[in-house]
C-alpha cells in the first residue's frame, strides 16, 4: 500500500502514518517502534496535522470529515463535519484551540475545536488551496494556492485583505509566520522561498537554492 501522507510531532519524537489495517499508527522515532494505533474508517486519510502540544492529531478525510484524536487514549475526541469535499490542508492556531482547513472546492473554514463549531467560512477564488497557516494572533489566515497566489484572510470579518502573487505562478507548498506575524515565509514548488512583509505586500528577501 502506498504511503502518501505522514506527520511528525512538533517535538520530533513521534510520526503518524496510515497503515493497511484501517488504522493510523503512531511511531516512537527514537525507539523505532509503534506505540499507539488509532482505529479509523476504511477511507483515505488525505492529511494529518499534530496539535502544537503534540498530544492530539487532526486527520482530514476524503469525504470531508475532520477528526481530532487523543493519541494517548487512542480515542477520537472531536468530529468536524461541514466540508463537502476532501480535506486538502489544515493548520492549527497557536495554543491548539483553533483549526483552519480547506477543500478543493475553495471552501476554507476556521474551527473552534473544543466546541466543534465552525467560526468562519470563506469562499476562496483561488485554485486548489495547497497549504495554510494561522498567524500568531489568530486574526489572519494565509492560504497558498496551486497557481502561486497567497491570500491573506481576516479571520473575524472573512474578508480577503491582500493577495501575494508569485511571478511565475508556481504552486505554493508551505507557509510560516514569524513570531509576531509581520513576516510570512512562502515556499514554492521550485524550492524558492520569499519572505513577504504582510502589512504592505512587499518582498523583504528571496532565498534561492
Amino acid at each position: 500500500t502506498d504511503v502518501d501522507v505522514v506527520a511528525i510531532s512538533p517535538d520530533g519524537t513521534r510520526l503518524a502514518c496510515p497503515s493497511p489495517r484501517t488504522s493510523i499508527d503512531i511511531w516512537d522515532l527514537p525507539q523505532a517502534s509503534c506505540s499507539h494505533s488509532l482505529q479509523t474508517r476504511d477511507l483515505h486519510v488525505s492529511i494529518m496535522c499534530w496539535r502544537p502540544d503534540g498530544k492530539a492529531l487532526a486527520t482530514g478525510w476524503e469525504d470531508g470529515l475532520i477528526e481530532v484524536w487523543d493519541v494517548e487514549s487512542e480515542r477520537c475526541i472531536r468530529s468536524l463535519e461541514e466540508h463537502a469535499g476532501e480535506v486538502t490542508s489544515m493548520s492549527w492556531g497557536p495554543g491548539g484551540k483553533m483549526l483552519a482547513s480547506s477543500s478543493p472546492l475553495g471552501d476554507v473554514r476556521v474551527w473552534e475545536v473544543d466546541r466543534e463549531v465552525c467560526l468562519h467560512a470563506f469562499r476562496s477564488r483561488l485554485q486548489v488551496v495547497s497549504c495554510m497557516k494561522l498567524d500568531p494572533s489568530k486574526k489572519m489566515l494565509a492560504a497558498g494556492s496551486s497557481d502561486g497566489v497567497v491570500s491573506l484572510w481576516d479571520v473575524e470579518s472573512g474578508d480577503c485583505t491582500r493577495r501575494l502573487h508569485n511571478d511565475e505562478k508556481r504552486m505554493i507548498t508551505c507557509l510560516s509566520w514569524n513570531p509576531v506575524g509581520l513576516l510570512l515565509a512562502v515556499g514554492d514548488k521550485q524550492g524558492i522561498i520569499k519572505i513577504w512583509n504582510a502589512d504592505n505586500s512587499t518582498v523583504a528577501n528571496t532565498l534561492t537554492p
